[in-house]
């Protein structure tokens, strides 16, 4: 039974500015410890675009994995629920999974979420990402 869906859509643009103007305080407000690690190793190499760098779509794809999990839930970033208390990684076939801690893990446990589907796609210079809660 799905509980529910949430989605959201980023411009790679924008991230890019705002690690630009604001690199540690962002990673540090929307990251996990894990993340953060991760991120570290991710040189800013450019592709065509300096958008288009592995940093800036790693931080995107974190960014409205999050953003689409909080929508699922009902809730948004409320009642103490928080970005770092949710981990984004990938698994060996570079599918996206997460992982909770902390009053999200809890939360997810209220609502007897048995499972979470997260899809991410990269158009241009967007990222969008679904999350599905099951039951």
């Amino acid at each position: 039974m799905i509980l529910g869906i949430g989605t959201d859509l980023v411009s790679l643009k924008r991230i890019e500015n705002v690690l630009h103007s604001h690199p540690q305080r962002f990673i540090e407000k929307i990251c996990h410890p894990d993340e953060i690690a991760y991120l570290s190793g991710c040189h800013c190499e450019t592709a065509l675009q300096p958008w288009q760098s592995k940093k800036i779509r790693t931080v995107a794809s974190c960014f409205a994995i999050k953003e689409a999990l909080a929508k699922a839930c009902g809730t948004g970033f409320s009642q103490g629920l928080w970005f770092s208390q949710i981990c984004v990684s990938r698994l060996a076939s570079g599918a996206p999974t997460l992982a909770t801690s902390g009053l999200f893990e809890n939360y997810l446990n209220s609502l007897k979420v048995a499972s979470i589907h997260v899809s991410v796609s990269y158009e241009k210079d967007f990222c969008q990402a679904i999350v599905i809660l099951e039951k």
